[in-house]
Parts: structure tokens; sequence; C-alpha cells
């Protein structure tokens, strides 16, 4: 979908809209379908407006849920918040340059007994990897010390 910067994605496809109306202006062959096409990519066709309408559309979604009495379901939020990042991602934005705004945002839109839940789990999952990472370093440095003496009685 194509956006004029004054349009949002729901009036492109309405009826009497001026995208509308440019495609209906092409008979209808398939030797015109590249040309409308190629003429709403030139009238319309602009990324950074694209790009610039969801992320509003997140920064929307995260801060109507944080103020809302009621907040949505986290599966309705994740979903939501599916839909916009999969938007983005087909404009070429990935989580990696996103992410580091938008997850404190999101964070700050759940519900306070979700957000300590995750925060337990979390700082579980950092306690295994701790943890682990401890146990693998004992077990190298065991394996190096054992290594090292068996070839000092070797020699």
């Amino acid at each position: 979908m194509v956006l004029r910067h004054d349009q949002t994605p729901r009036e492109s496809t309405k009826i009497k809209s001026e995208a509308r109306e440019l495609v209906e202006s092409f008979p209808i062959t398939n030797e015109n379908y590249p040309l409308a096409i190629e003429s709403l990519t030139e009238r319309y066709g602009r990324k950074e407006l694209l790009i610039d309408f969801y992320v509003q559309e997140l920064l929307k979604l995260v801060l109507n849920n944080a103020t809302k009495k009621k907040q949505d379901s986290l599966s309705s939020l994740y979903n939501k918040l599916s839909t916009q990042l999969r938007a983005l991602s087909s404009l070429g934005v990935t989580t990696d340059q996103c992410g580091v705004i938008l997850y404190p945002l999101v964070e700050s839109s759940l519900p306070t007994h979700i957000l300590r839940s995750f925060e337990r789990q979390r700082k579980n999952i950092d306690s295994l990897r701790t943890e682990y990472i401890n146990t693998g370093c004992y077990s190298f440095v065991s394996e190096e010390r054992s290594a090292i003496r068996r070839k000092s009685k070797i020699k």
C-alpha cells in the first residue's frame, strides 16, 4: 500500500479516494496493471512516510495501553505489536534498529503484575546464565589444571 503524506492506509482504499480514482482511470487490462502500480508508486510511494506512520501507530498503541483504566490483554497487545513490527520489517526496519527504544516503551505499558513476573523470570534466566558461565569456567579451569599437571608429570 502506498500513501500520500496526508493519507492513512484506510483512506487509500476508500471509495472516491484519489488513489482509487487513479487506479480506476486505467482501463482494466493486463498491460495497464504495471502502469497503474507505477503511477501509484510515483504519486504516493514514500517509504519514510510509511515508516513514520507505523512508528506513530506503535507509540499510540503503547501509550494508550499504558493510560487505559482497563488494559488490553497480553495476547491482544502482543498481536497488535506484532502487526506493527511486521509492517516495519517489510519496510526494512528491524527490531535491532528500534528495539532499544521500543522495549522500554512496551514494558512501561504492561500491567504491573505481568511486568513483575517478567522481571522475576528475567532474573532467573540471568542467574541460570551466570551459574552456567561460572560452572563452565570452573570446569574449564579444572580441566586445564589437570592437563598442565599431567604434562608436568610426563616431563
